[in-house]
């Protein structure tokens, strides 16, 4: 336990006392987590509360104490503490507490590595890190890392990256950022179904080419034999239809 809480805060000495005070970067991330109830934890703390809130784990009683706040404001902060230094041992606590059998269904879940698209802003945010109930989440725009608790409905795992609040965004893990070469594939896709629109139109009449004993289509007699004058009448056909629909 020391080893771990030294990686997110400073050792302090003095007498028979041995403490190791958590830092201000760690209890900045620590009150942006999401309680058990959904609201981040700074709300569970009033103004002075915060600005005189200290967390430190006592090295000799080997327990971790806040110093200010309601037993269950000082609760929610501790366990979003033990959830950042030891989450293998809160996952395999959590996992002992379940007693649900598993769906065999799978649902859509959140990966480390993997981007999401969140509803209504489209914010874009990267999974640094997950355990059982939370998630780390990286702003790929702005950079700023929060850390929320993953929730479950009938569609799969969702989180509330800014917040529970009245029309929230919500990430799910269903909404997967596209790679680029998805995005390339559906922009080729696109293309192929514009062109096969203008053969068609090309083809409206129904009319057949017979060339060196080949029967070709209107469409198909250009392509061949008039690549550079079909080309250049798609293009005009594209440049009008684009125009029309803008």
């Amino acid at each position: 336990m020391l080893n771990r809480m030294m990686t997110v805060g400073n050792r302090w000495t003095k007498g028979n006392m041995d403490r190791v005070y958590v830092n201000n970067e760690t209890m900045t991330q620590l009150l942006d987590t999401e309680a058990s109830n959904g609201v981040e934890i700074r709300n569970h703390f009033n103004r002075r509360e915060r600005q005189n809130l200290k967390m430190f784990y006592d090295i000799v009683k080997d327990e971790v104490v806040v110093n200010t706040g309601d037993e269950s404001a000082k609760q929610e902060l501790i366990n979003a503490l033990m959830a950042m230094v030891m989450p293998e041992e809160v996952e395999t606590t959590e996992e002992a507490e379940t007693t649900e059998t598993t769906e065999t269904t799978e649902t859509p879940k959140f990966e480390e590595g993997k981007s999401y698209v969140a509803t209504r802003m489209c914010l874009k945010y990267r999974v640094v890190k997950r355990t059982a109930k939370m998630v780390t989440l990286e702003d790929v725009e702005g950079g700023e890392i929060v850390r929320r608790k993953i929730r479950t409905d009938e569609i799969g795992e969702y989180v509330l990256p800014l917040g529970n609040y009245s029309m929230a965004p919500v990430l799910r893990a269903k909404k997967e950022t596209p790679t680029m070469m998805t995005i390339e594939e559906e922009k080729g896709n696109e293309a192929e179904s514009l062109e096969t629109e203008f053969d068609d139109l090309l083809d409206l009449d129904g009319k057949t080419h017979m060339v060196d004993g080949e029967e070709l289509t209107t469409s198909q007699l250009a392509k061949k034999y008039y690549p550079d004058n079909y080309r250049e009448s798609y293009q005009r056909w594209l440049e009008s239809r684009q125009q029309k629909t803008a």
